[in-house]
């Protein structure tokens, strides 16, 4: 876990095109088959991880992160009931906390 966490703060403070390429490496390594544990635990992770950055925001800052939560949220809850595609919902939720760094806030999560 502390690996896609690492991975997870990475993708926080990238810029736009680095986290793009970030987001796709981090979801290729997770939709291999040996990886449904790693991927399992980062379909828990993410909304986790996304709340903790929206504690201590405000206003619109907040709002837009809550968005982000929300989002991971209900793709990570639905991912495996679905049988949605890995690569896909770990990319898109790669994105989701790629967009922390166009919120505008610190990025040190605790």
């Amino acid at each position: 876990v502390s690996g896609l966490r690492a991975a997870l703060d990475d993708l926080a403070r990238a810029t736009p095109a680095a986290a793009s390429v970030g987001a796709l490496t981090l979801a290729r390594a997770l939709a291999a088959k040996t990886a449904t544990v790693r991927y399992d635990a980062f379909l828990d992770l993410v909304p986790a991880y996304l709340a903790t950055a929206a504690r201590g925001l405000t206003g619109n800052r907040l709002a837009r992160a809550i968005d982000r939560w929300e989002q991971a949220t209900s793709l990570a809850a639905s991912a495996v009931p679905l049988s949605l595609e890995p690569q896909s919902v770990a990319f898109r939720l790669a994105e989701l906390v790629a967009d922390l760094s166009r919120i505008g806030q610190p990025h040190e999560i605790a």
